[in-house]
């Protein structure tokens, strides 16, 4: 009534096969394994990470503080960033690349809102339209690693 489980067969050892274990297996596996550990240790020796650094600090215009907007920072490269302007000061958390940026400020970006809500009263943005662009606003920093802390100014 009881059948007896059927041999494993195995391949002979042989310059085409690999070798095999008393219970059938093939060690075909352990080379796999070795390159797919180098091909992991070989993904994590990319380029070495360059400096960067993060920008916070106070913006005004005319020596007035400006209440709220954002602050955009944009490299020559196109990388660019914004921090939000909270009663004159700005916080942009992101690492960017070390090295130059223009500096330009833009209006308060509004909120979502359901559907039928009113719409808030928007504060008046009294900055002018020249310092909202960075190819016009005259403003340029120069990020360096770490925390970079700057009071920055628009002036005509």
């Amino acid at each position: 009534m009881f059948r007896e489980a059927a041999p494993q067969l195995s391949r002979p050892p042989g310059p085409s096969a690999p070798a095999a274990t008393p219970g059938g297996h093939f060690l075909c596996w352990r080379p796999l394994t070795a390159a797919l550990v180098l091909a992991l240790l070989a993904a994590g020796c990319g380029e070495t990470k360059k400096p960067s650094g993060t920008l916070s600090g106070t913006v005004s215009h005319a020596g007035t503080l400006i209440s709220s907007g954002n602050l955009n920072v944009l490299s020559k490269q196109g990388v660019g960033a914004l921090g939000v302007i909270q009663d004159g000061k700005f916080t942009i958390s992101d690492s960017l690349e070390t090295g130059d940026y223009s500096v330009y400020v833009s209006p308060p970006i509004p909120e979502q809102r359901k559907p039928g809500t009113p719409a808030p009263v928007r504060e008046k943005f009294d900055v002018p339209t020249k310092f909202q662009n960075p190819a016009t606003s005259g403003k340029t920093i120069t990020l360096k690693p770490g925390l970079n802390t700057v009071d920055i100014d628009f002036r005509d």
